[in-house]
């Protein structure tokens, strides 16, 4: 839940039990918790966080990733994001 709240852009914290890659992501540790997503098999948790990075191939990853595993409306609001941070 913090990890959403953070997303929406409010504050949250890493809290005592967190697990490792809410942890880092809430540390701002955004592509650290897209590689323990990956390699304990969550693809769309993972591609989530890459799209958090802020960086053009990061971004491009997280699009194929969800086209991959076919969360069009995922991969659609990343594409748009990259569109609106290429218009600014």
């Amino acid at each position: 839940l913090f990890r959403y709240v953070q997303r929406a852009g409010g504050d949250a914290e890493p809290c005592d039990g967190c697990s490792l890659p809410y942890a880092l992501a809430l540390a701002g540790d955004f592509r650290g918790a897209a590689e323990v997503w990956g390699a304990i098999g969550f693809p769309f948790e993972q591609a989530l966080e890459l799209a958090d990075v802020g960086e053009p191939e990061a971004a491009a990853e997280a699009i194929a990733i969800l086209d991959r595993v076919g969360a069009r409306p995922a991969a659609a609001r990343v594409r748009d994001r990259v569109r609106r941070r290429h218009e600014n």
